[in-house]
């Protein structure tokens, strides 16, 4: 006999929860583009409770973080990395249909078109 130990989230559960996920990201990035490095700061100490004088690293900095990675980890995360990325691009077609006599509509990977706000699961508005 099958005992259900936990239900998962409905349908409009999980919509809900994406809506408000979009609405918090859109909210950061119009943050970043209207504040720039003062919104960084902002977003920083709020998620984070970290702050810097600069957020820009030097570039001393940079090749201090590189080497402290090991070269196996880099290797390690840049095949996974590109081995996801192949599959995805394999399972992403362009198509292109006649939906009537002369009347053709189609779509590119990858290509979103300048008018296209918002999109989920392919479904823009």
């Amino acid at each position: 006999m099958i005992t259900i130990l936990k239900h998962g989230r409905s349908l409009d559960e999980k919509q809900q929860t994406e809506r408000n996920v979009r609405a918090t990201v859109e909210e950061i990035i119009e943050k970043i583009r209207k504040n720039g490095d003062n919104a960084i700061r902002e977003l920083s100490v709020g998620f984070d409770k970290w702050d810097r004088e600069s957020y820009r690293l030097s570039r001393p900095e940079i090749e201090q973080l590189l080497d402290s990675v090991p070269k196996r980890v880099i290797q390690f995360a840049q095949r996974q990395i590109r081995t996801f990325a192949e599959a995805q691009r394999k399972a992403l077609v362009d198509i292109e249909v006649e939906t009537f006599p002369g009347v053709r509509l189609g779509s590119q990977e990858g290509v979103t078109p300048p008018f296209v706000k918002n999109c989920t699961l392919r479904v823009c508005y």
